[in-house]
């Protein structure tokens, strides 16, 4: 394996989960920033490499792998396999792991985070939906694309106003809680005795409990949790992870200049 390349955001949910596993299996990768505020993500050159427009993408060699669970179980395969090897039921951090994927990070984050940062994000969709209304007008071919990613950006910001669909992620989230502190109690991991890709695609979650500053509200309750996120914090590949995203220079460095950037194009008409 050469070394491959991670098209990255250091304030991301989903990247979180591809670089720790990245970390964990020791893996030596380049990362390349594609920032999803200031439109970057929209552009025709990164939808050359990943279509979809979001992040993480992992290229290696010819194959380009664009979504973030796909990303953790292709890289949880190389070298001498799994995580966790034959310590851990890997039919069962399997199936923590499809769970864990089906809870929403950023639906979590918008609906519960602080209401003025809620509103600059909703300035800055704002400006990437015109963004990619000018690159659709100036690429024809990609129109499907930006047609499709507009629908997607406004079918996020419409979950954030739904009340049942916000209701239903936050149960995915006490279930997952609340099962995770059952197992914690006679286990130190997800899966077992060992580290597993379970564990790779929870510490995200709890992660991005803290960017919502909830994670006395969420574990608190659920001390078995709690102690478990204290160790994984404790893990070298949770520094690789999130170190970025722990700093508030890191939030300030991404929001001023893409404000700055959606404020010109609303003064201009340019996008």
């Amino acid at each position: 394996m050469g070394t491959p390349v991670l098209y990255t955001y250091p304030l991301a949910y989903n990247p979180f989960k591809a670089a720790l596993v990245l970390a964990e299996k020791n893996i030596s990768y380049t990362s390349k920033y594609v920032d999803l505020f200031n439109g970057q993500s929209l552009s025709p050159e990164y939808l050359a490499v990943n279509p979809a427009g979001t992040v993480p993408a992992l290229k290696d060699g010819d194959k380009t792998i664009g979504d973030s669970k796909s990303v953790v179980d292709y890289v949880n395969a190389l070298g001498d396999g799994p995580l966790g090897g034959s310590q851990v039921d890997q039919g069962l951090a399997s199936r923590w792991a499809d769970r864990i994927h089906k809870w929403d990070g950023n639906l979590f984050l918008a609906a519960n985070g602080d209401p003025g940062a809620a509103k600059l994000l909703g300035k800055l969709t704002d400006f990437k939906m015109k963004y990619a209304e000018a690159r659709s007008a100036q690429h024809p071919e990609l129109k499907d694309t930006y047609n499709s990613k507009i629908q997607s950006m406004k079918a996020a910001d419409a979950a954030v106003q739904d009340a049942a669909a916000v209701a239903a992620n936050n149960a995915l989230l006490l279930g997952l809680l609340d099962d995770a502190e059952q197992q914690l109690a006679s286990s130190s991991f997800l899966a077992g005795p060992a580290y597993s890709v379970a564990d790779v695609m929870f510490t995200p979650v709890l992660f991005r409990l803290g960017m919502a500053n909830k994670t006395g509200q969420y574990l608190k309750p659920r001390p078995h949790v709690s102690e478990y996120y204290n160790r994984m914090k404790e893990r070298p590949s949770f520094k690789a992870a999130f170190g970025a995203a722990s700093s508030k220079l890191t939030l300030a460095g991404a929001i001023v200049p893409a404000l700055l950037k959606a404020q010109l194009a609303s003064l201009t008409g340019w996008y």
